[in-house]
């Protein structure tokens, strides 16, 4: 289990986290929600290491993660990028072979580990494995981020909007991977903005304004007054999930 506790995060005198507390369970997804620049990209930052928290502390499975060293942390936790950063002139299945850094596995040991083969099925990139990795589309770079999260095989996957250039099918087909880790028993932590696809494929929901959590919960309890709280939108239901319908 991932526990966030009281974290609080500053950066250029305001305030991005106040006292963010959060559970996030190994065997589920959890979607967060919430306006643009609400706080969600920062938890997650804060959470894999890579901004510091002012205040607070993070645990895995009761024990806080700053007694781990980088790679025990890196081995534990995956972090895919809103942004995907400029990538090199090499084969993709090398960017996909970065994910057993942790391990101390580079080269042709690294893109030969099972790992590395099983992410690139998942992602459907096998058939663009020996393709320059600056010649991937946008939609191809996102399923890349997260086929290189996957061959870390860590127990935690924090996703920041990794849907964001994905056409519906690769939408579907990027969820249903991040599901299907889930079900193996990972934790699953995305930041996502589809509120059809969150109430559809997450297991709890994590609602963030202004640097505070505004309410923890199962996608059914999921209410429209809750959503016009937080993105100042009305909704309409659609099976069991919700879509955006009017502004406020």
């Amino acid at each position: 289990m991932l526990e966030v506790h009281h974290l609080s995060c500053q950066a250029g005198g305001r305030t991005l986290l106040d006292a963010v507390s959060a559970q996030f369970d190994k065997g589920c997804v959890t979607g967060l929600l919430g306006p643009n620049g609400a706080g969600k990209s920062t938890l997650l930052k804060v959470t894999a290491g890579l901004v510091p928290a002012c205040a607070g502390k993070i645990t895995l499975d009761g024990h806080d993660i700053q007694s781990l060293t980088t790679a025990q942390l890196a081995r534990q936790l995956a972090y895919i990028p809103q942004d995907n950063p400029p990538l090199p002139a090499i084969p993709v299945c090398e960017i996909i072979s970065l994910g057993r850094l942790p391990y101390g596995e580079t080269g042709s040991r690294a893109i030969k580990h099972y790992a590395v083969e099983n992410a690139l099925k998942a992602t459907g990139l096998a058939d663009l494995a020996q393709r320059r990795a600056d010649q991937l589309s946008g939609g191809e770079k996102a399923r890349l981020m997260l086929a290189r999260a996957l061959a870390t095989e860590a127990e935690i996957i924090l996703a920041d909007e990794v849907m964001a250039a994905l056409d519906p099918a690769h939408a579907l087909s990027v969820m249903q991977i991040l599901r299907s880790q889930a079900e193996a028993g990972r934790c699953v932590v995305l930041v996502i903005h589809d509120l059809l696809m969150a109430t559809r494929f997450c297991d709890n929901l994590v609602l963030i304004s202004d640097g505070k959590v505004q309410a923890s919960l199962p996608p059914a309890d999921l209410t429209d007054t809750l959503v016009q709280n937080v993105y100042g939108v009305t909704t309409r239901k659609i099976g069991t999930g919700l879509v955006p319908w009017n502004r406020v």
